[in-house]
């Protein structure tokens, strides 16, 4: 594959910075230590000799730098998670780290079940099991028939 122009990756970086921060925040739970683990995949992503796979979306592959990154460094320290000051919040933080995950990807990212298998490192079917656990767990939790949970957690987790 041809490198980007560098406007192009460049613009093409920061259209992928509210799925990015989004997705480091599902994992962190804080806000600095999400934005930290951004700029570490962001300036992996940088760095010369690094593209995205011909057949791969930039924010895909940038989504899954950040996924290693947190792997790598992060995942294994267990930092605090954030305090939510809602049963939905409270229902989200309690969901296993792989179910979170999946369903940040998928609704709140908007990627299809073979990119989010993509960042994961696991296959599309494990990706959709992975939500549908964590929807359940979520509808559980807060006691309610089908409903919003998608919208209400792509608004919570794009601000």
């Amino acid at each position: 594959m041809t490198p980007m122009d560098p406007e192009d990756r460049h613009g093409a970086m920061v259209a992928s910075l509210p799925a990015l921060r989004a997705f480091a925040r599902a994992l962190t739970g804080a806000r600095d230590s999400a934005d930290d683990l951004v700029r570490s995949a962001i300036t992996r992503g940088l760095a010369p000799g690094r593209h995205a796979p011909p057949a791969i979306n930039g924010t895909v592959w940038l989504l899954a730098i950040l996924h290693d990154l947190y792997q790598d460094i992060a995942a294994p320290v267990k930092a605090p998670r954030a305090v939510a000051d809602d049963a939905f919040g409270d229902a989200f933080w309690q969901l296993h780290d792989d179910e979170r995950q999946a369903l940040v990807l998928t609704v709140a990212a908007g990627l299809s079940s073979a990119e989010a298998a993509f960042v994961c490192g696991c296959s599309a079917n494990t990706i959709g099991i992975r939500a549908m656990q964590g929807r359940h767990a979520l509808r559980r939790a807060r006691r309610t028939p089908p409903g919003p949970d998608a919208r209400q957690m792509a608004q919570v987790w794009a601000e």
